[in-house]
């Protein structure tokens, strides 16, 4: 019987990090290297560190060290909002950005750099709670796929 080229055996340790990143503590408990050895297959790093496969197979999945990614994203929400009360402070105390007339050129720069960086921090954390962290939420809650 012919060994089936799609099996898990025959895929490479990169790709199977890549496609669910919690293999990557499974490898590092058994000292396979997933970065720069990524390139090779399941199969040949078991036999180089002599560990049957069926090792592997067995072996659970690890939680990250912070529980789920809710934790951390509940925190960087709150972080979020903060910002978001910092810089309305800021936009309200200069007047919606506005520099006074008499503002020399470098004054006028301050103020401009300031609303470019409202802007790019609205952005960004737009980003972030609305397609990063809903992605992450998502990503963990599907199952592991089978080694």
């Amino acid at each position: 019987m012919k060994a089936d080229p799609m099996s898990v055996e025959h895929k490479t340790v990169g790709e199977l990090v890549a496609a669910d990143y919690r293999k990557a503590e499974v490898f590092k408990r058994f000292g396979i290297d997933f970065c720069c050895g990524g390139g090779r297959t399941v199969e040949v790093a078991c036999q180089k560190k002599g560990i049957p496969y069926s090792t592997l197979e067995n072996e659970p999945g690890q939680r990250p060290p912070f529980g789920t990614v809710r934790n951390p994203i509940t925190m960087m929400e709150v972080e979020h909002e903060h910002a978001g009360e910092i810089l309305a402070e800021i936009r309200s105390l200069s007047h919606d950005f506005t520099p006074p007339e008499h503002a020399c050129t470098t004054y006028r720069v301050a103020y401009f750099k300031l609303q470019e960086f409202e802007a790019d921090l609205h952005k960004h954390i737009h980003l972030e709670n609305n397609i990063l962290f809903p992605s992450a939420i998502a990503l963990e809650q599907q199952p592991s796929s089978p080694w």
